[in-house]
Protein backbone atom coordinates (compact mmCIF):
# COMPACT_ATOMS: atom_id res chain seq x y z
CA UNK A 1 0.00 0.00 0.00
CA UNK A 2 2.63 2.77 0.54
CA UNK A 3 4.95 1.48 -2.44
CA UNK A 4 1.74 2.46 -4.40
CA UNK A 5 1.09 6.26 -2.72
CA UNK A 6 4.97 6.54 -2.67
CA UNK A 7 4.48 5.71 -6.80
CA UNK A 8 1.46 8.25 -7.39
CA UNK A 9 3.02 10.66 -5.65
CA UNK A 10 6.33 10.65 -7.50
CA UNK A 11 4.17 10.64 -10.87
CA UNK A 12 2.18 13.36 -9.57
CA UNK A 13 5.26 15.70 -9.06
CA UNK A 14 6.64 13.94 -12.67
CA UNK A 15 3.78 15.30 -14.13
CA UNK A 16 3.34 18.99 -12.30
CA UNK A 17 6.91 19.60 -13.70
CA UNK A 18 5.74 18.94 -17.16
CA UNK A 19 2.57 20.98 -16.74
CA UNK A 20 3.87 23.80 -14.94
CA UNK A 21 7.18 23.97 -17.17
CA UNK A 22 6.17 23.52 -20.87
CA UNK A 23 9.06 25.56 -22.25
CA UNK A 24 11.45 23.92 -20.44
CA UNK A 25 10.51 20.50 -21.34
CA UNK A 26 10.79 21.25 -24.66
CA UNK A 27 14.25 21.85 -24.73
CA UNK A 28 16.66 19.27 -26.18
CA UNK A 29 19.64 17.79 -24.81
CA UNK A 30 22.26 16.12 -26.93
CA UNK A 31 23.29 12.23 -25.91
CA UNK A 32 26.03 10.35 -26.79
CA UNK A 33 26.30 6.21 -26.51
CA UNK A 34 30.05 6.08 -25.39
CA UNK A 35 32.97 9.04 -25.71
CA UNK A 36 34.72 7.79 -28.90
CA UNK A 37 31.29 7.16 -30.74
CA UNK A 38 30.17 9.72 -33.42
CA UNK A 39 26.87 8.90 -32.44
CA UNK A 40 24.37 11.58 -31.29
CA UNK A 41 20.65 11.20 -30.05
CA UNK A 42 18.85 14.43 -29.63
CA UNK A 43 16.81 13.95 -26.93
CA UNK A 44 13.84 16.21 -25.09
CA UNK A 45 13.54 16.37 -21.05
CA UNK A 46 9.63 16.18 -21.29
CA UNK A 47 10.98 12.13 -23.28
CA UNK A 48 13.26 11.95 -20.16
CA UNK A 49 10.63 12.58 -17.93
CA UNK A 50 8.23 10.07 -19.84
CA UNK A 51 11.09 7.29 -19.51
CA UNK A 52 11.31 7.99 -15.30
CA UNK A 53 7.89 7.21 -15.29
CA UNK A 54 7.64 4.79 -17.21
CA UNK A 55 10.41 2.86 -15.44
CA UNK A 56 8.65 4.46 -11.86
CA UNK A 57 5.77 1.99 -12.95
CA UNK A 58 7.63 -0.63 -13.94
CA UNK A 59 9.60 -0.83 -11.00
CA UNK A 60 6.07 -0.81 -8.86
CA UNK A 61 4.77 -3.31 -10.82
CA UNK A 62 8.23 -5.07 -9.95
CA UNK A 63 7.37 -4.60 -6.10
CA UNK A 64 3.73 -6.22 -6.44
CA UNK A 65 4.93 -8.65 -7.85
CA UNK A 66 7.76 -9.98 -5.62
CA UNK A 67 5.05 -9.02 -2.94
CA UNK A 68 2.75 -11.71 -4.37
CA UNK A 69 5.38 -13.94 -4.74
CA UNK A 70 6.56 -13.73 -0.63
CA UNK A 71 2.80 -13.53 0.09
CA UNK A 72 2.57 -16.97 -1.76
CA UNK A 73 5.58 -18.26 -0.09
CA UNK A 74 4.47 -17.17 3.53
CA UNK A 75 0.93 -18.94 2.77
CA UNK A 76 2.81 -22.20 1.80
CA UNK A 77 4.81 -22.16 5.36
CA UNK A 78 1.74 -21.13 6.85
CA UNK A 79 0.04 -24.71 5.48
CA UNK A 80 3.16 -26.86 5.93
CA UNK A 81 3.58 -25.60 9.75
CA UNK A 82 -0.31 -26.29 10.02
CA UNK A 83 0.06 -29.56 8.60
CA UNK A 84 2.79 -30.43 10.63
CA UNK A 85 1.23 -29.31 13.99
CA UNK A 86 -1.72 -31.42 13.08
CA UNK A 87 0.37 -34.21 12.45
CA UNK A 88 2.28 -33.90 16.08
CA UNK A 89 -0.59 -33.93 17.53
CA UNK A 90 -1.81 -37.26 15.81
CA UNK A 91 1.37 -38.08 17.29
CA UNK A 92 0.99 -36.58 20.72
CA UNK A 93 -2.34 -38.63 20.99
CA UNK A 94 -1.35 -41.84 19.79
CA UNK A 95 1.20 -41.75 22.78
CA UNK A 96 -1.59 -40.55 24.84
CA UNK A 97 -3.65 -43.78 23.84
CA UNK A 98 -0.39 -45.93 24.19
CA UNK A 99 -0.14 -44.83 27.56
CA UNK A 100 -3.56 -44.26 29.32
CA UNK A 101 -3.74 -48.31 29.52
CA UNK A 102 -0.31 -48.83 31.54
CA UNK A 103 -1.75 -45.20 33.74
CA UNK A 104 -5.31 -47.33 34.52
CA UNK A 105 -3.31 -49.86 35.69
CA UNK A 106 -1.39 -47.99 38.33
CA UNK A 107 -4.34 -46.27 39.30
CA UNK A 108 -6.38 -49.35 39.63
CA UNK A 109 -3.52 -50.74 41.85
CA UNK A 110 -3.26 -47.53 44.08
CA UNK A 111 -6.88 -47.88 44.66
CA UNK A 112 -6.79 -51.11 45.96
CA UNK A 113 -3.34 -50.43 47.82
CA UNK A 114 -5.76 -47.53 48.91
CA UNK A 115 -8.32 -49.44 50.41
CA UNK A 116 -6.02 -52.12 51.87
CA UNK A 117 -4.50 -49.44 54.35
CA UNK A 118 -7.40 -47.77 55.25
CA UNK A 119 -8.77 -51.21 56.21
CA UNK A 120 -5.68 -51.95 57.86
CA UNK A 121 -6.42 -48.40 60.07
CA UNK A 122 -9.55 -48.89 60.58
CA UNK A 123 -8.79 -52.38 62.00
CA UNK A 124 -5.94 -50.81 63.86
CA UNK A 125 -8.65 -48.60 65.56
CA UNK A 126 -10.86 -51.48 66.47
CA UNK A 127 -8.25 -53.23 67.91
CA UNK A 128 -7.35 -52.86 71.44
CA UNK A 129 -3.66 -51.67 72.34
CA UNK A 130 -0.94 -54.23 73.23
CA UNK A 131 -0.17 -54.95 76.64
CA UNK A 132 2.58 -52.69 77.94
CA UNK A 133 6.16 -54.38 78.47
CA UNK A 134 7.57 -55.67 81.44
CA UNK A 135 9.71 -52.81 82.89
CA UNK A 136 12.70 -54.97 84.34
CA UNK A 137 13.14 -57.25 81.32
CA UNK A 138 14.46 -53.75 79.34
CA UNK A 139 16.64 -53.08 82.38
CA UNK A 140 20.06 -53.88 82.18
CA UNK A 141 22.14 -56.12 84.20
CA UNK A 142 23.80 -53.70 86.65
CA UNK A 143 21.35 -51.24 87.34
CA UNK A 144 19.42 -54.38 88.45
CA UNK A 145 21.65 -55.26 90.70
CA UNK A 146 21.90 -51.93 92.41
CA UNK A 147 18.20 -52.60 93.00
CA UNK A 148 18.56 -55.43 94.56
CA UNK A 149 21.52 -53.78 96.99
CA UNK A 150 19.30 -51.11 97.98
CA UNK A 151 16.07 -53.52 98.80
Amino acid sequence: MLQTIVVVVLLAIDGWIVLTNPAAVQTSILLRTSSSSAQVYSVTIRMLFEAAGAALIILWIAGLIDRASLDRRVEQYERTVRFMNEKMMQVKSRAYDDERQPLEDICVRLDALDRDIRALRARMDREPPAPAADATRVVPAETRIVRDKTA
